[in-house]
């Protein structure tokens, strides 16, 4: 992970950089809204359990969550192209979130924010681009990940009362 290239000890300071600046412009737009007690955001997200969890290594949750506080940010302040791009870097950040990109579209449709939309295709082009100029595949982005047959992982050996088991430790008391 490119944070582990800087020390290890880089890691969980960038991860709670990370999600300060997630809860800090999650706080700004909620509170341009006009949300009573807006500042409860702040230590609601940064003091949720599953936080200081994956604070410590380099997973990338906590780059999601800001990357989507981000986009609500840019949202509320109608900054099209930024959010558009926000949107954009979600998939690299977790693939499965991809699918949020269909409600990410709804507001740049309807403000007819057609260039906007290329901008949020550019990550993922430019992910599939040069993976394609690395490996050759220039159908990279498919085979490397939804094609790819990864087999038995970590989720697929555990029993299926292993959720329910660690419900408490996501959601804390």
């Amino acid at each position: 992970a490119l944070p582990a290239q800087m020390g290890k000890v880089s890691v969980p300071l960038l991860m709670t950089l990370l999600s300060t600046l997630g809860a800090g412009l999650l706080w700004r737009a909620v509170e341009k809204l006009n949300v009573p007690q807006a500042w409860l955001i702040i230590p609601l997200y940064v003091f949720q359990p599953f936080f200081f969890g994956t604070s410590r290594v380099a997973l990338t949750e906590p780059l999601a969550a800001t990357l989507i506080c981000a986009g609500f940010y840019f949202l509320v302040h109608r900054k099209w192209v930024l959010y558009a791009l926000m949107g954009g870097l979600l998939p690299l950040a977790r693939l499965e979130l991809s699918l949020l990109l269909i409600l990410w579209l709804i507001p740049l449709a309807k403000e007819k924010q057609w260039k906007a939309i290329l901008v949020m295709a550019a990550p993922i082009v430019a992910w599939n681009l040069v993976g394609g100029i690395l490996t050759g595949d220039f159908n990279y982005v498919f085979h490397q990940t939804f094609g790819l047959d990864k087999g038995i992982n970590r989720y697929g050996q555990t029993t299926f009362l292993h959720y329910f088991e660690r419900y408490w430790y996501v959601t804390g008391p």
